[in-house]
């Protein structure tokens, strides 16, 4: 039997950025009170029983943030039921991970809202309700062929000796 994975992403729409509680101290003047924006969140159902969660985190509209660990902190969030693996921050990058694995009976789509929602709630996101209801879903299956991840749709190709057309480039 071959291994399947049915890959969800939940993708967040943030417009022009969501402003944070997360103050910017290096750039502009500090009196200004310029805040840190959540310009993009995604949420990918990964295989056994694995998701992540990705937040890109900038100082207004430009460049990483200097403020990595106090991020860290803020969505290192604690949910009861809920294991985060790892939270981490390239040195330069503006995006943030959250590495989280699925309890017995847990809904990846459940528990990845209510992770978000926290998110949002550490991060000081205002109209939180509004912010969490503004996202679309994508899915796909994916079955394992030696240590590859392949579509669904070329696998079938393949089981009936079909061409793999790469379809970017159509």
């Amino acid at each position: 039997m071959k291994k399947r994975w049915n890959k969800t992403v939940i993708d967040w729409h943030c417009g022009l950025g969501r402003e944070t509680k997360i103050p910017v101290t290096d750039w502009h003047n500090p009196e200004e009170k310029h805040m840190h924006k959540v310009h993009g969140l995604r949420a990918t159902a990964m295989p056994d029983r694995m998701g992540k969660i990705e937040i890109e985190i900038k100082r207004e509209s430009i460049s990483p943030t200097t403020k990595r660990a106090e991020i860290i902190d803020l969505i290192s969030v604690k949910m009861e039921g809920t294991p985060i693996e790892k939270a981490q921050g390239k040195e330069h990058s503006s995006v943030f991970t959250i590495d989280f694995r699925l309890g017995d009976g847990d809904q990846f789509c459940e528990t990845a809202l209510k992770i978000v929602r926290e998110i949002f709630r550490a991060i000081g996101i205002e109209q939180e309700e509004y912010c969490l209801t503004n996202f679309s879903i994508s899915q796909e299956s994916y079955i394992q062929l030696d240590d590859n991840w392949i579509t669904f749709a070329n696998w079938l190709r393949i089981q009936f000796k079909l061409p793999i057309i790469d379809r970017s480039t159509t």
